[in-house]
């Protein structure tokens, strides 16, 4: 009888959420506002000090630093620790978090670029890589593999199947000058692989050269084979148009296949927008993991946005190739896109952070927005909700924060104060805590 009564009560206490008929809706709670060092590029979360609630860790350019806020497993971010790389000499640029050295904690990774001038568009005098243990994150091990040219972004993944983790590194490739056509010309751009041969020592693979700027990629079985392939967004190469203004040609969605040995051949599909970012998801229904791309819009020159024609764009997965599928126009400079069933109606919906240029009074103002767009269920994308930031919204990632069962946000932004201050290029992360689950349940979900 004890034992009948203990199983009844175990399948009691197996209890299922399901939605009911009403769509649900993506509600977005303003959470914590945290700061950063100067020129903050790339947004990396993970659980670092092993408490199982994800932080939050930004590369700071002209800090020469790493800043990590730890979470405190409801969502509030109050230990701040900034971690210097070699006595402020290197600049980061791109940082992830993942197992190294197969200890079962979460290490780091930092791409970097040395003796970088501020006021130069010109390639640093040295590249490479940065390796932090978890056990060792004060005094960091440093392994340094050169890298040409200047890092972009930095994945940790298992690409050739052996169970420990590998390293791969975008390149925005080096810049120079033709001597015969004095034509900019754009070398050692693309992909590069650092395999992990155990105990956190890593030897560098053969890169996989591409066209342009690879600036950011996923690593995921796109054609379902069992082996990893890895997809980017690349931004072309540099020339300029007939009033020798920068602009960029070739752009293109780089996708290397799987081999046996790690990747195999480079297949570039050429685009016709100026892509920023690209998250996964599964946008027609069909099962697999389709693309959603970021447009920021028209660029004519190196340093201007137009802000005019900028889109999220959806690439239907095909098994060998990606489709265009359906656009989202976007009203300014589009920079993070993300991927989930943030409202958990059993469809994915988009998210992204946009830069509006408007005029006012003649002069040019920047109104950053993080925009909603809920997907009805048929494939149709709707904004339903618009977010005010500060400037320059330009990373963000996904992560259940507050440990409630729905995935949550964090936008990085990096403050830039034309005027020249000191403290111009400090960054700023706005978290928000998604409302789905509570949400939800208040608007009819049915237990099972």
């Amino acid at each position: 009888m004890i034992a009948f009564q203990s199983l009844i009560l175990l399948i009691l206490g197996m209890v299922w959420l399901m939605p009911s008929a009403a769509h649900s809706e993506i509600v977005l709670e303003w959470g914590p506002i945290l700061g950063t060092g100067l020129r903050s590029c790339t947004l990396a979360c993970g659980d670092l000090n092993g408490d199982g609630s994800p932080d939050l860790v930004t590369a700071n350019i002209y800090s020469h630093s790493l800043t990590i806020a730890y979470n405190d497993g409801r969502g509030n971010f109050k230990e701040i620790k900034e971690i210097p790389l070699d006595q402020g000499r290197k600049h980061p640029v791109a940082v992830a978090i993942g197992d190294l050295d197969g200890t079962g904690n979460l290490d780091m990774a930092a791409a970097f670029v040395q003796n970088l001038d501020r006021n130069s568009l010109g390639t640093p005098a040295e590249s490479g890589i940065i390796f932090f243990f978890a056990d060792e994150v004060e005094e960091f091990i440093q392994i340094y593999q050169p890298i040409a040219g200047i890092p972009s972004s930095v994945k940790i993944v298992d690409l050739d199947g052996d169970g420990d983790n590998d390293l791969l590194v975008g390149n925005n490739g080096e810049l120079g000058i033709d001597p015969v056509s004095g034509r900019i010309i754009q070398s050692e751009a693309g992909l590069y692989y650092y395999q992990n041969r155990g105990r956190g020592l890593f030897s560098a693979g053969s890169p996989r050269y591409t066209e342009g700027s690879l600036v950011n990629f996923l690593p995921f079985d796109y054609n379902q084979d069992g082996r990893m392939d890895v997809v980017g967004i690349n931004q072309g190469t540099t020339d300029f148009d007939a009033n020798f203004n920068f602009i960029f040609v070739d752009m293109n969605l780089s996708i290397f296949t799987g081999g046996e040995t790690g990747l195999g051949e480079i297949n570039p599909q050429y685009i016709n927008f100026f892509p920023w970012d690209l998250d996964r998801g599964d946008v027609t229904g069909d099962g697999v993991d389709d693309l959603a791309v970021s447009n920021i819009g028209d660029i004519y020159q190196l340093t201007s946005f137009l802000g005019t024609n900028a889109s999220i764009n959806l690439f239907e997965n095909r098994s060998t190739r990606f489709t265009p599928w359906k656009s989202i126009p976007m009203t300014g400079v589009t920079y993070a896109v993300l991927v989930d069933d943030f409202d958990l109606d059993g469809d994915v919906d988009i998210i992204a952070t946009v830069q509006e240029i408007v005029n006012v009074g003649g002069a040019a103002r920047l109104d950053p927005f993080l925009r909603v767009f809920e997907n009805d269920g048929q494939g149709e994308f709707t904004q339903t909700a618009s977010l005010p930031l500060e400037e320059e919204p330009r990373y963000a990632v996904k992560g259940d924060f507050d440990q409630d069962g729905d995935t949550d946000l964090a936008v990085l932004c990096v403050i830039i104060d034309t005027a020249g201050a000191a403290n111009a290029l400090n960054g700023r992360i706005y978290v928000f805590y998604n409302q789905a689950i509570q949400s939800s349940l208040a608007s009819g979900w049915e237990l099972y």
